[in-house]
């Protein structure tokens, strides 16, 4: 027994732990009630003791009872997210004794999402609040009073009306890692019989209920997530094959119903609201559509490099873009004029072959809710998958443009072979070369100190120092042929012969190697073969004439592939090729070029031929193109290494 402040306390002892203690006032026990005291206190030390462990064992079977519908509950809702996390919430509440309950789940990095309990969900970035706080510490936050803490935020209490008293904020752990934060608002208040309202706090007790609670809740969430991505990925394969099955099913002669089907695939698979798609001319290094979401009229072209789309196709990098209206290549005057808001972008190229063939721009990611979010990593590496099977189809259906007009140009060929004489009467205007073209070719300065002529002449030392470097090739070897003296001796003015390397200049692609620097390099090395190696000797001067001229077309319009390429693999342009019993398509090809070139009067470079020199030097001039092809000459090739031809 105690004496403090003329008070009495007499501890209660049950099998020698203390279980409580009375208070008696006035500090004072008559000796000869001390003995039946005593006895009394014994017998409610036990009663109290065992109440005690009723109480508990009540509260571990209340506990056992909720863990148990808790997760029957659970295993049932865990196929929807929401209505999971609507679940654990009420579970929650219940089980602490709570007001109110929010979840904020995980979503990457820098991302909560908050689910509140009347269906709002708002995503706020990791670090904010209270929540925020214990998502990235993992600490649990137990505060009696919230306006004493300076992370609660009282706004939104003046905005809702409500009053935030305490806050028990805890993480939600799987295998060692939060995937969640649960926030628990104002403790319910304890209910005497009188009906007498007693505040409490969140205790010790709460906190280890929920942590027990937290593991089944944790492991539902985990289990949603992946029945979430098993079906997320499903839909992308059923997506894919969707497009895949509609693209083999289109004519590939249809490249606007290809473009259609493109757009609708992947709009469907990375659930944007818009899209476009661009493709990719190479000859003009522009990207060009007919078809964009909401958006009427003809044809749009641009610079490759402009734009985003544009910056895609040049770099063949996608770009994911957050926040359009901060990207400074974004053009806000086509939201302006369609009424729209453009937020975020996902700008992906679409290769094949490590060769851009065209650009996929969507436009504002859907999220579940219907508002627009933003466009993930792993929505790229999606689109990656899906833009082979559009790449495949786009190239077969450029393959087919080409392989029909290598056809008609193989008949022409024929044609021009049978009556080759008749040429001269088929001309053709081509697109004229500028007197500003022809100008800047002629202005060129410092070609003269190079010796065109010499074995050690290096193009490329002409590439590296002019800002023009085409314009100093087309200088270059225009001052080679007139150094000849073949032109002038055979008619050619010096102005078609200007027009003619233009011509040919024109006609070449952007490639890395069949490109116009190429042939004016194989000109000057067929001219040193010619005159420094003396096999000028052994030809006419015409036969001279005609091979010069005929480097600077052997490869016109070449496409970077060979004629093997489209033969084993099948393509069209090689089944019509083996169909007409010429595999030299691409030769054919160049040849039919030279002969539109020639046809023109501007730039026929035998206009002063007469009689047999026109049909000599065209069969001359065909005949050592097709002989660029190199596969019917392996067997000589052979015999030749062997020391046996």
């Amino acid at each position: 027994m105690y004496t403090i402040a003329n008070t009495l306390y007499i501890p209660l002892v049950s099998d020698g732990d203390f279980v409580g203690s009375v208070e008696a006032p006035g500090g004072r026990v008559d000796l000869t009630d001390r003995a039946y005291l005593e006895a009394i206190l014994k017998v409610a030390s036990v009663a109290l003791r065992n109440c005690i462990e009723g109480e508990t064992i009540h509260y571990e079977t209340k506990k056992a009872e909720a863990m148990l519908s808790m997760a029957t509950r659970l295993a049932r809702d865990a196929l929807d997210e929401n209505v999971l996390i609507q679940s654990i919430m009420n579970t929650a509440k219940a089980l602490t004794e709570s007001d109110r309950c929010s979840m904020f789940i995980i979503k990457d990095e820098n991302t909560l999402e908050a689910h509140f309990e009347d269906g709002n969900i708002v995503s706020i970035p990791t670090g904010t609040g209270i929540a925020g706080y214990v998502a990235r510490t993992g600490d649990v936050v137990n505060i009696p009073n919230a306006y004493e803490d300076e992370r609660f935020n009282r706004d939104v209490d003046k905005a809702t009306g409500y009053r935030t008293k305490t806050i028990l904020c805890l993480p939600v752990r799987y295998e060692g890692t939060i995937v969640a934060v649960a926030q628990l608002i104002n403790k319910l208040d304890m209910v005497t019989e009188t009906g007498l309202h007693l505040p409490r706090t969140f205790g010790k007790r709460d906190e280890e209920l929920f942590e027990t609670f937290s593991m089944f809740a944790a492991a539902s969430l985990r289990n949603c997530r992946i029945n979430d991505n098993l079906l997320g990925e499903k839909r992308k394969s059923d997506a894919i094959l969707d497009v895949v099955t509609l693209l083999s099913n289109t004519d590939i002669r249809d490249v606007n119903g290809i473009v259609r089907h493109v757009l609708h695939g992947a709009k469907k698979l990375l659930n944007a609201d818009r899209s476009s798609l661009f493709l990719l001319d190479k000859e003009r290094n522009e990207l060009y559509s007919r078809m964009a979401d909401s958006v009427a009229g003809g044809e749009i072209r641009f610079p490759s490099g402009q734009g985003i789309a544009g910056t895609v196709a040049a770099s063949g990098i996608g770009e994911n873009i957050q926040d359009a209206y901060k990207d400074s290549r974004f053009n806000s005057s086509v939201d302006k004029q369609l009424g729209y808001r453009t937020q975020s972008i996902l700008c992906e190229p679409i290769i094949l072959n490590g060769e851009v063939l065209a650009v996929v721009q969507l436009v504002n990611k859907l999220e579940e809710n219907g508002k627009v979010g933003k466009f993930t990593k792993q929505d790229q590496d999606t689109f990656k998958v899906f833009s082979l099977f559009a790449g495949i189809s786009i190239n077969n259906s450029h393959l087919l443009e080409f392989a029909v007009n290598a056809g008609k140009e193989a008949m022409e060929l024929n044609e021009y072979r049978s009556n080759i004489a008749s040429t001269k009467n088929a001309k053709v205007k081509l697109v004229s070369i500028t007197e500003e073209e022809k100008n800047t070719v002629l202005s060129v300065e410092g070609i003269d100190q190079y010796d065109l002529t010499s074995l050690e002449f290096n193009l490329f030392d002409i590439r590296e120092k002019y800002p023009t470097p085409l314009d100093a090739a087309a200088a270059a070897v225009y001052k080679l042929l007139l150094s000849t003296g073949l032109p002038q001796k055979f008619g050619c003015r010096d102005q078609t012969l200007l027009n003619f390397v233009l011509q040919c200049r024109k006609k070449y692609r952007f490639v890395p190697y069949h490109n116009f620097f190429h042939v004016v390099d194989v000109c000057q090395t067929l001219h040193t073969f010619l005159y420094v190696g003396k096999v000028s000797e052994l030809l006419t001067e015409l036969e001279c004439f005609t091979l010069l001229a005929t480097a600077l077309v052997h490869d016109l319009d070449h496409m970077g592939v060979n004629n093997s390429f489209y033969l084993k693999t099948d393509s069209p342009l090689g089944i019509l090729s083996s169909a007409s019993g010429n595999n030299s398509v691409l030769e054919v090809h160049h040849c039919n070029l030279a002969i539109e070139i020639l046809s023109n009067p501007d730039s026929d470079i035998f206009e002063g031929l007469k009689g047999d020199d026109i049909t000599n030097a065209y069969r001359c001039m065909i005949d050592c193109v097709l002989a660029t092809d190199m596969a019917p000459r392996r067997p000589v090739e052979s015999l030749v290494r062997k020391g046996t031809f």
